[in-house]
């Protein structure tokens, strides 16, 4: 049984250590728990479009023969969007301003995830 409480304490852990909104949401993009400070409905639609950019991504791995994606970032202007495992069943996203330190961003990211894999 997942420990909802535990998790959303990663979460704004992880929102502490480096500046980021998180949420974890099954690979089915349905929202488990959210630290975004977006509306319930910004959520769904982040969950969902995370699963389908996940999925993609699988897709393009497995055509070019790769075994499948560990993480996903997505670059804008501003921002960073970290898409990561979490557990078999959920992923990690997450959406920062332009990183500066991305090794430490990352770091922080995957202690997060894994912290989370213990809570679900």
């Amino acid at each position: 049984m997942m420990d909802k409480e535990k998790v959303l304490d990663v979460l704004r852990e992880l929102r502490a250590a480096i500046k980021t909104e998180s949420a974890l949401i099954k690979r089915d993009g349905h929202l488990i728990i959210s630290d975004f400070s977006y509306g319930f409905h910004a959520n769904e639609v982040f969950g969902a479009m995370s699963s389908v950019i996940l999925g993609a991504a699988k897709n393009i791995a497995s055509e070019c023969r790769r075994g499948p994606p560990k993480k996903i970032i997505i670059l804008t202007g501003d921002a960073h969007i970290i898409i990561t495992n979490a557990g078999s069943k959920a992923l990690l996203l997450c959406l920062t301003d332009t990183i500066k330190d991305i090794e430490r961003t990352m770091l922080e990211i995957d202690r997060a995830a894994e912290k989370i894999k213990e809570y679900t």
